[in-house]
């Protein structure tokens, strides 16, 4: 949904598309009661099930918590959200993601990273793209 409530025409069509053939769980950051009400007020039926609110300890991430969640009750084959950040967190958990990404649809409530953090990214993945390429026999003076 926006960020005012409203469905994203190109997510249903996503959604349909996929509960087709798949088993879909859909993550809120509303209440249950809420979030049923608003999938039923939109003619949104066929999913799994879905994780909420309740999926949450104080001092944690609501979506991160959900991932964890999802990964640990069973196996997750696709994870399909809004936001680039959530994408690369499934992937570093070896889950295949999709950044859903809509020409008329993009949140403008984003917190940017400090240009440091995106640096030390960048240099953590060339270490692992080293090791994975040369093994970690290889040693490093630094």
């Amino acid at each position: 949904m926006t960020e005012v409530g409203d469905p994203i025409p190109e997510g249903i069509r996503l959604f349909r598309i996929l509960a087709g053939s798949y088993r879909v769980v859909i993550c809120s950051d509303l209440s249950q009661h809420m979030t049923e009400h608003w999938l039923r007020s939109h003619l949104i039926m066929g999913y799994g099930e879905v994780y909420d609110d309740r999926y949450f300890f104080e001092g944690q991430d609501l979506r991160s918590r959900q991932l964890a969640v999802a990964i640990n009750v069973g196996r997750v084959d696709l994870f399909v959200d809004p936001d680039a950040d959530r994408c690369a967190e499934a992937v570093s958990f070896g889950v295949t993601a999709l950044l859903f990404a809509a020409p008329k649809f993009v949140r403008t409530k984003r917190t940017v990273k400090p240009w440091e953090d995106v640096v030390n990214e960048v240099e953590r993945q060339k270490l692992a793209l080293l090791d994975a390429e040369l093994g970690s026999s290889v040693k490093r003076y630094e």
